[in-house]
């Protein structure tokens, strides 16, 4: 069957089914009983959704596929038939259309079952096979103990709608007969309700809605508690090992917690600083292999796009040795996240979080209002940054520039935790440029580590008598590019570094975090 409109049709509960299905016989004379099941697949982070799409999948029935409409008006936008078993990633999909259309939306996440529903009743089919109409009572698939909710009697029309076909004509038919249209919301969108579920990203935004004046102590707890939950939220797909951004969003926690102990200082007490630093310095330190060998077989073929096409096929056993030390890394992790060690980390941080802030207590910044704490913090940070990039000179090492990173990443998490503290224009035009100057930084710190790890596989592989000479080559070749784009980014950091440090941003931050200004919304400026 060629590609057609596939719409979904709500038969009103007043229709009689038996007569309604006797009245379709002359048109679609061919029946069959059909049981089948639909479900919903999005990201994780339901992305699809959120971009006004919907994937969905049907199998049971002798023409298994993917059909993706668009959420306002249930028009189907492209489909793949003969898919028994959803794929896992975008770019496993046969159909060029389903594959451009997600890939922008989805990018690296996984795709899951998110929603399903059990569809039962028959299908009715044309003499020339170009006509269907699937008459389906629909349910919600059915939970432990809890039987499916019903989602009442729909119709499936697929055909191709030119004016005056097979297909348009019935249409018509059962607009004027019976009262049946295209439905003003996808099924999706009634198994949703029926279900009470908001679709919407799991995992929870470090950003509070904080009070300036709340307790200093309070209010990091909070922003630590959301972390935690972060990590959480992000343990099952990390363990999965498939989709590489559970791993990634769970360092971040990791990362976000260990500055917020790190920089909002003499705020909780200090035995509890002392006992959790180390235990969040082992969770980066257990995650940052498996993080570093996921993004180089993400970014494999950007890599082998950087040598001659000649020797871009010797760069395989590469490939394969990254493969083969991901495998084993992440198992390790594992292992790790499975330990005793980290089970009471969880449990005892928890317990940290939750408690009640003391009355009398000993850190000298807690009970402080937050919104000094976060001025003085954020101002201090800043002036380090601009010390540190301003000490760097054409000679620095790369240890100095990481270190200038570091304190970037520390300045940032310190405006993003405490942003709703801030007129939200100007805090998120600073959150913006310092992304900028990081992004350089970003790529200077990865292409050095870049070359240090590709340089210790080179080695690794040459110790093995089967590598052949071609793919020595080939690695020479993109270690000496890798080089390149190091020093060409390595010369324009001074510019980059002015552009950030310029009298303009500094003075935005002076009149944002000294201190002076009224925590009342200054006239012009929105907050969230």
């Amino acid at each position: 069957m060629s590609k057609s409109e596939i719409i979904e049709l709500p038969i009103p509960p007043r229709v009689p089914l038996n007569q309604l299905s006797e009245s379709l016989e002359a048109q679609l004379p061919r029946s069959r009983v059909l049981d089948l099941k639909c479900s919903f697949h999005d990201t994780f982070d339901w992305r699809l959704f959120r971009a006004g799409l919907c994937l969905a999948g049907y199998t049971g029935s002798e023409d298994p596929r993917l059909v993706l409409r668009r959420l306002a008006d249930g028009k189907v936008l492209a489909w793949q038939g003969e898919v028994r078993e959803p794929p896992y990633f975008v770019w496993d999909l046969a159909d060029q259309d389903l594959r451009e259309l997600l890939d922008p939306v989805a990018e690296m996440r996984s795709l899951g079952e998110q929603l399903s529903l059990i569809a039962t009743g028959a299908l009715r089919v044309s003499e020339d096979g170009q006509t269907r109409l699937s008459l389906l009572h629909c349910r919600l698939a059915s939970k432990i103990d809890t039987p499916g909710h019903p989602l009442g009697d729909w119709l499936l029309l697929e055909g191709r709608m030119e004016a005056g076909g097979p297909a348009a004509l019935l249409m018509a038919t059962l607009a004027q007969r019976y009262a049946i249209d295209t439905a003003a919301e996808p099924l999706i969108l009634h198994a949703l309700s029926a279900e009470a579920r908001r679709p919407e990203n799991p995992t929870p935004s470090p950003v509070l809605a904080l009070d300036p004046a709340q307790r200093a102590d309070s209010a990091t707890r909070a922003i630590l508690l959301r972390l935690l939950q972060a990590m959480e939220v992000n343990e099952p797909g990390l363990l999965d090992g498939r989709d590489t951004e559970f791993l990634h969003d769970f360092r971040v926690a990791v990362r976000r917690t260990r500055s917020a102990l790190g920089q909002v200082k003499a705020v909780l007490p200090p035995r509890t600083v002392a006992r959790f630093v180390p235990a969040f310095a082992w969770l980066g330190q257990i995650t940052s292999l498996p993080r570093d060998l996921d993004v180089y077989l993400l970014g494999f073929e950007d890599l082998r796009a950087q040598v001659p096409p000649d020797l871009q096929p010797a760069l395989e056993p590469l490939k394969e040795l990254i493969k083969e030390k991901r495998v084993a890394a992440h198992r390790a992790l594992a292992r790790q996240l499975d330990s005793g060690r980290y089970k009471r980390l969880k449990l005892s941080w928890r317990r940290v979080l939750q408690a009640s802030p003391p009355r009398r207590p000993r850190a000298a910044n807690a009970r402080r209002p937050i919104g000094e704490v976060a001025d003085e913090r954020i101002l201090k940070v800043f002036r380090r940054v601009l010390k540190q990039g301003k000490a760097i000179a054409d000679d620095s090492p790369d240890e100095q520039l990481h270190e200038l990173r570091k304190s970037c990443k520390k300045l940032r998490y310190l405006l993003e935790f405490f942003q709703s503290l801030y007129p939200n224009d100007r805090i998120r035009a600073l959150i913006k440029h310092l992304k900028g100057f990081q992004n350089h930084l970003g790529e200077l710190q990865d292409l050095s580590a870049q070359i240090q790890t590709l340089y210790a596989l080179g080695q690794e592989l040459r110790s093995r008598r089967a590598t052949e000479a071609e793919t020595l080559l080939a690695m020479g070749a993109l270690l000496g590019h890798l080089d390149r784009q190091r020093r060409k980014l390595r010369e324009s950091f001074e510019r980059s570094f002015k552009e950030f440090a310029g009298a303009e941003n500094h003075a935005h931050y002076r009149r944002l975090f000294s201190g002076q200004r009224t925590r009342l919304q200054i006239p012009g400026e929105t907050r969230e």
